[in-house]
């Protein structure tokens, strides 16, 4: 099992982070597996369950484990092992959308990531004016007399899943001269004063927004404009 959790993180889509046998078989019977099967065999039976399924099979690993853990394992975090559990499941879908829930170690990846775009879009000529605070992409460069502009990204992740906001989206599907840059695989030491290093980089000049899969995550719910009419808020 701890290969798998391993292997989990390395290769989110291919492996599911399921952190005990005992879940595995668990989560393998709910889906009508015999019991009593090996582990590696409820891995992959509960993999092609989730490419046999029309809805499943777009959806990542991660997001897959996070479903069945919720349909068919709910979980009393007041137990110590349990909290633990539900912070590796979160872990690892933070790890695969590209996204970090703590806040001081998200800024110090973007800022990482930032400072490493700058140099490299620096070097190859592209004179990047940083424009993250007022703007919906991160740097404003000239390629070729034109204008480009480049969306970055810092990931703990394998880079191949990136979180981005609805204003990101627009822009870069408006424009065609976007770009995007990616810092991924980064090493992330302490919480309250995180510092990172390493990680590689991918740099797109040419970034089509529509090439990939986009999936929301979110949504905002507005209530009709006669909802509130006649009603008056009671405390309880």
């Amino acid at each position: 099992m701890f290969k798998a959790k391993i292997l989990s993180l390395y290769y989110p889509n291919r492996f599911l982070a399921v952190c005990c046998s005992e879940h595995l078989e668990i989560l393998g019977t709910a889906l009508g597996f015999k019991d009593g099967l090996p582990s590696s065999q409820y891995q992959n039976l509960l993999l092609r369950a989730k490419w046999n399924n029309l809805t499943t099979r777009k959806w990542s690993a991660p997001k897959f484990m996070a479903y069945l853990y919720k349909v068919y394992m709910p979980m009393d975090l007041t137990s110590e092992t349990n909290r633990e559990i539900s912070e590796t499941i979160s872990t690892t879908i933070e790890k695969s959308a590209g996204y970090q829930s703590n806040p001081r170690i998200r800024r110090a990846i973007e800022d990482y990531a930032m400072h490493w775009a700058y140099e490299r879009l620096k070097e190859k000529g592209l004179a990047p004016v940083d424009k993250h605070k007022t703007k919906p992409y991160d740097f404003l460069c000239t390629a070729a007399n034109a204008d480009l502009y480049v969306e970055v990204k810092g990931t703990q992740g394998d880079g191949r899943c990136i979180s981005l906001t609805p204003n990101e989206v627009k822009h870069a599907k408006e424009h065609k001269n976007s770009a995007l840059f990616i810092v991924y695989g980064v090493d992330v030491k302490g919480e309250k004063m995180p510092k990172v290093s390493g990680g590689k980089e991918l740099f797109l000049q040419q970034w089509d927004i529509n090439s990939g899969e986009l999936e929301p995550i979110g949504f905002t719910f507005t209530l009709p404009e006669n909802a509130f009419e006649n009603k008056k808020a009671a405390m309880p």
